[in-house]
């Protein structure tokens, strides 16, 4: 994406969040980091992004919801639905869910087709919130090597550190 596509997309971001304060080279590093992505997936996941989220984004959560996207995997609520429609389905109809992200965070929290048609409705709830919480990390990792693949870093040199990249920062020379 070239730089004035940059600077429109981080533009809109502080119409969309007018509270929120930057420093002078905000801008710069938002379109440092947004450069090796299209225009189309940048513009697509700042959209989504306002109109989802009521604080500004970092760098990074604008980064992995373009990869999120162009790796196809879907939410942990969207993967726990298809869970529940599959085990729940008794005339075999329902398609298995093919994600392997979902199936190592069911693993993870001991769901299986037994189980689930024994457990109590609290019980279910309980493994639910565990089971979301294992596909976000588990997700938030395989994003994290996506994204640093993404950034054509020099050799040697890592990504922003999540700190850094999501610390508030003070809008200035305004």
């Amino acid at each position: 994406m070239i730089a004035s596509e940059c600077a429109h997309l981080f533009e809109l971001l502080c119409a969309a969040y007018p509270r929120q304060e930057l420093k002078p080279k905000s801008g710069m590093v938002y379109a440092q980091f947004f450069a090796d992505l299209s225009q189309e997936e940048a513009t697509a996941a700042v959209s989504r992004h306002i109109a989802t989220s009521t604080f500004f984004p970092a760098i990074a959560e604008i980064r992995a919801l373009v990869i999120r996207t162009r790796i196809g995997l879907p939410s942990a609520e969207e993967v726990w639905g298809e869970l529940v429609e599959f085990f729940g389905d008794a005339t075999g109809k329902v398609a298995k869910p093919a994600n392997a992200l979902t199936w190592e965070s069911a693993r993870a929290v001991s769901l299986d087709y037994a189980r689930f048609k024994q457990i109590s409705q609290a019980e279910l709830n309980r493994v639910r919130v565990g089971f979301l919480a294992t596909y976000e990390k588990r997700l938030a990792s395989m994003l994290d090597v996506e994204n640093a693949k993404g950034l054509n870093l020099p050799a040697g040199a890592k990504p922003v550190p999540k700190e850094l990249a999501s610390a508030g920062v003070e809008r200035g020379g305004e």
